[in-house]
């Protein structure tokens, strides 16, 4: 008999709303032992029942929120339940986008599905499905990933996290990236070469939080709009940075944390120096409106907002 608050989307697993996670008949009726809930709030006790098992994932459905971190997580509570052959539902409050994504996450790597195709299962099953503008784009991400794994190493991953948590603060966005970096696969090897202030030695950056892009933009010489909008060459000499911890250091932050200056010293220009946060030494500038750059390695980047001088700092690669 069909539910409207519930949805067999594939072996065992169901999606729904908060009305089918209270529903203990129901729950009973489709033998579901683990409920996952993708809320601001968990599933009231009085509505739980002792036989189920409730993990709750704490989530707004707003286009800021990342669910990204976790569809691993929730990727092996599904599989590890289904190996026991039990029933698993995930639910938000309607079952229409929190919810819908992780189970669509999961059918993306289960089945190595692109993302097109396993929203099409899902809402086929589920018609109403819809998760947000900010939610699809987490999907292509990972359907852009190797393996379907979260790879902080590769620099779509880390140009998404720039472009949707540093227009909310430096603060807001180092506290996302190392969140992610603790659930992501981060190789030791990939993080590259890394970078000393020429005048005291103190490390800066590695080379994957330079900002570039994965591939130069190739230049389509019938386009004028390409030639007159991107260089000919890749031999652009600017470097852009992710934001650092150093940036919001101690001293920093208690001398310039009253105006939009807190990463250096202000100049007349409105552009900002970047200082070294163990000598003082000017090393970059800091533009809290975003550079542009129309080269081959930065066309089309945003949050170019930390440019370092290439000269006043030191490559070390052992």
């Amino acid at each position: 008999m069909p539910h409207d608050c519930i949805n067999q989307i594939d072996d065992k697993l169901f999606l729904g709303s908060l009305e089918a996670a209270t529903n203990r008949t129901l729950l009973q009726l489709y033998e579901i032992k683990l409920v996952i809930t993708v809320m601001d709030r968990s599933v009231k006790s009085g509505d739980t029942d002792n036989e189920i098992c409730y993990y709750h994932i704490n989530a707004k459905d707003c286009k800021t929120t990342q669910l990204l971190d976790r569809f691993e997580e929730t990727y092996q509570l599904i599989a590890d339940t289904h190996g026991m052959d039990r029933g698993v539902l995930v639910h938000c409050r309607a079952g229409i986008s929190r919810s819908a994504t992780l189970v669509t996450a999961f059918l993306m790597k289960r089945y190595r599905l692109p993302y097109s195709e396993a929203i099409r299962v899902v809402r086929s099953k589920r018609p109403s499905v819809n998760p947000n503008a900010g939610f699809v784009t987490q999907l292509q991400l990972y359907e852009r990933m190797n393996d379907f794994s979260l790879d902080a190493n590769r620099p779509q991953f880390r140009q998404y996290l720039l472009k949707m948590y540093t227009p909310l603060g430096i603060y807001n966005y180092l506290e996302r990236r190392a969140q992610v970096e603790r659930v992501a696969t981060v190789s030791a090897a990939a993080t590259g070469p890394y970078y000393l202030c020429k005048y005291c030695s103190y490390r800066l950056y590695n080379e994957i939080h330079v900002i570039q892009n994965d591939t130069p933009k190739t230049i389509d010489n019938n386009n004028d709009d390409d030639k007159s909008n991107v260089c000919q060459s890749n031999g652009c000499s600017d470097v852009f940075i992710e934001p650092q911890d150093w940036m919001i250091s101690a001293n920093n932050y208690k001398k310039w944390s009253a105006s939009p200056s807190m990463y250096g010293r202000c100049s007349p220009a409105g552009v900002h120096q970047v200082v070294c946060p163990k000598c003082s030494q000017t090393i970059g500038s800091y533009n809290p409106i975003s550079y542009r750059c129309n080269c081959c390695k930065h066309f089309n980047l945003r949050c170019l907002e930390f440019k370092i001088d290439n000269n006043l700092v030191v490559k070390k690669t052992d």
